[in-house]
């Protein structure tokens, strides 16, 4: 077993090693790749939760019209926050011309 880990370490360090960024900005703009996916997947993932939290709780919280205006208000302040961070790496991604 310990051979085969051996071989298997031996065979895929230069390939992590070739793949490795070789400059700073090969290193910014994978970290920047990474952060934009990321934002957009939190994004997406925060809409369908919040469509279907109002479509779960839409009989529970009808009869108490404030709450469902509290929850409506802070799930648009959400998705606000995380398109607005999503903005700002876009700003720094065209600030240091990736």
């Amino acid at each position: 077993m310990k051979k085969l880990i051996i071989i298997f370490l031996a065979w895929s360090v230069p390939i992590v090693t070739f793949a490795a960024p070789k400059t700073v900005m090969d290193l910014a703009k994978w970290l920047v790749t990474i952060m934009n996916m990321a934002t957009a997947m939190l994004i997406t993932l925060a809409i369908v939760i919040y469509f279907w939290g109002i479509v779960y709780n839409y009989n529970s919280i009808s009869k108490d019209p404030a709450k469902m205006r509290a929850f409506l208000v802070w799930g648009v302040v959400a998705v606000f926050v995380m398109v607005s961070i999503w903005g700002i790496v876009a700003l720094i991604k065209n600030s240091i011309l990736i």
